[in-house]
């Protein structure tokens, strides 16, 4: 599962969680593509890029779809993400 939520860290002066991002490479320039950023696991490791890669198709269906194929979908979501 990859969290997208933390996926802009706004305020580099004076930003604590920056400066600890940074000090582990975790954030590149702010023009930098989503799939050119590493997404990292609650355990701090790096999720395989195609890992990654798919994670980001499926939420851009669900967005370009307007939730509707995740509204309709009977199970869980990660039953979801396994089907899609």
């Amino acid at each position: 599962m990859l969290e997208l939520g933390a996926q802009w860290v706004h305020g580099e002066v004076g930003n604590v969680v920056s400066s600890m991002a940074h000090k582990y490479g975790l954030l590149t320039a702010s023009v930098t593509g989503i799939l050119d950023t590493p997404f990292v696991d609650s355990t701090g490791k790096i999720v395989d890029r195609e890992v990654g890669e798919k994670m980001i198709g499926i939420l851009s269906l669900i967005h370009m779809s307007g939730d509707t194929m995740l509204k309709e979908f009977k199970g869980s979501l990660g039953d979801y993400y396994t089907a899609v």
